[in-house]
């Protein structure tokens, strides 16, 4: 909304049009702590002014104000007692095709203002009623003369102040008019419910609903304004350039900031150009690593030295469907021995495949629809660190691959200290790998970010994130 002050008289004037068209005039007046609000519609009530022996002669009284009240009409109630409840005042100019509207008040302005647009957006001067109150106004006016020439009184404001124009146009209807700006994303909804979007959208769609219960939204929300405590999470991935192809990530981590009171930083860190050289020098002082999805080749050796920084350093690791994998390899390499161990979907030639097709996916050379996608059951090993966090034996989760842990190097893995901490119900395929004997290292084949939520942030997250925090 933009403004013009003006000193002498101390005030300042915004105008602002709408997306639909209607142009709002507010006046701000700081010295007498009061408001103002100008707007007109496109529909019109029969406020007239008629010429009478050649004299403009003003609607009778009775009807004038007959006319005002029903302005303010809706079935639910009227906006005048409303109104007046909160102190405010206000007053309507109309004519056959227009209606503007004028309020005031020094208390609760945005409050007093939704009410009335909240009845302004039901028009009462329906084509139906317009030729009724016509016709009552007809006949007012020939109980002064019986053929008054009489016409639409269509000025309906003029100037605000002198030479400085602030007509109103007549183009549409407004629920509200507040700019929202928010300090974060997820108290936009909490400002759109005090400007009464909820109510609008609900009687637009005739839906008949209960007064929200936004106290858990609300609660959430101060807590993650009141988070000042900094917690930094390196992000490695070969799509860091874009930081929106890692979105649903980056939001859950906020989501498990946010319920372990503090703020989430993000450090992108590209798996592209990570080496054994620079690893220091790229993930030093992080407070925990994750490794996000993706395909392809591409960077994948900077995602297998970020998996053995963390877990040489003891840092908390989190290994997301592509992270899980690397976090397989990188536990092969250097744990069992097996140099070239690696996936076959990157390596057609290395001798140990600890990530695999399943045997019956083999020999399919049509890819089409061969994706194991969608919700999966899971069953969780008594004694992890996840069967802990989700404080359930069996869950489900959302899944969007291919390639799978290789059951042929099970039994090494285990031996080595890798548990398989997430089966499938057959038991036959790995869901979740964990090395107990780390701070937090935990790797899903699945997607547990597509879960998460800003009130209920998922597990898994809500856990790596504490861990870092209380190693940082």
């Amino acid at each position: 909304m933009t403004g013009k002050e003006y000193p002498r008289l101390g005030e300042k004037v915004f105008r602002r049009t709408l997306g639909n068209g209607l142009e709002v005039i507010v006046v701000s007046k700081p010295r007498h702590a009061k408001r103002y609000a100008f707007f007109a519609t496109r529909y019109g009530g029969m406020d007239m002014r008629f010429r009478l022996s050649g004299a403009w002669q003003d609607t009778p009284a009775g009807i004038a104000h007959y006319l005002e009240h029903k302005m303010f009409d809706t079935e639910e109630g009227n906006a005048l007692q409303e109104l007046a409840k909160n102190g405010a005042s206000e007053n309507a100019f109309t004519s056959c095709s227009m209606t503007a509207y004028y309020l005031t008040c020094t208390e609760k302005f945005y409050e007093n203002l939704r009410i009335l647009l909240s009845f302004v957006s039901v028009p009462y001067f329906t084509q139906e009623s317009v030729e009724k109150e016509q016709g009552i106004i007809a006949q007012e006016i020939r109980m002064v003369e019986d053929t008054p020439d009489w016409q639409s009184y269509t000025q309906l404001m003029g100037c605000l102040y002198e030479r400085s124009p602030a007509r109103v146009s007549v183009a549409g209807t407004v629920e509200s008019i507040r700019e929202i700006t928010a300090e974060t994303l997820y108290e936009v909804p909490l400002l759109m419910a005090q400007e009464g979007l909820d109510e609008v959208v609900c009687r637009k769609l005739g839906l008949i609903t209960h007064q929200p219960d936004l106290r858990e939204w609300t609660a959430m929300v101060q807590r993650e304004k009141n988070a000042h405590r900094h917690v930094e999470i390196a992000l490695v991935g070969k799509y860091v350039q874009l930081h929106d192809a890692y979105l649903s990530v980056v939001e859950s981590l906020n989501h498990a900031g946010t319920a372990n009171d503090v703020v989430v930083d993000i450090r992108w860190v590209n798996s592209e150009t990570l080496t054994e050289k620079n690893l220091e020098e790229e993930l030093g002082g992080c407070a925990g690593i994750i490794v996000p999805g993706g395909f392809g080749d591409r960077g994948i050796e900077g995602m297998i030295q970020a998996v053995r920084y963390a877990r040489e350093n003891k840092i908390p690791y989190f290994g997301v469907c592509l992270g899980m994998q690397m976090a397989v390899i990188e536990f092969a390499r250097h744990v069992l021995g097996y140099a070239d161990a690696h996936s076959s979907e990157f390596s057609e030639t290395t001798q140990h495949p600890v990530i695999a097709l399943m045997p019956d996916q083999v020999n399919v050379t049509d890819k089409g629809g061969t994706m194991r996608l969608g919700r999966y059951p899971c069953e969780l090993k008594e004694g992890t660190e996840s069967r802990r966090l989700y404080g359930s034996a069996e869950i489900s989760e959302r899944h969007r691959h291919r390639f799978e842990f290789n059951n042929d190097y099970r039994a090494e893995m285990e031996a080595k200290g890798m548990v398989l901490a997430g089966l499938s119900p057959s038991g036959h395929l790995v869901e979740i790998v964990e090395l107990p004997d780390h701070p937090w290292f935990v790797g899903v084949q699945f997607h547990p970010e597509f879960k998460s939520r800003p009130d209920r942030p998922h597990p898994l997250f809500y856990g790596f994130v504490k861990a870092s925090a209380e190693r940082d």
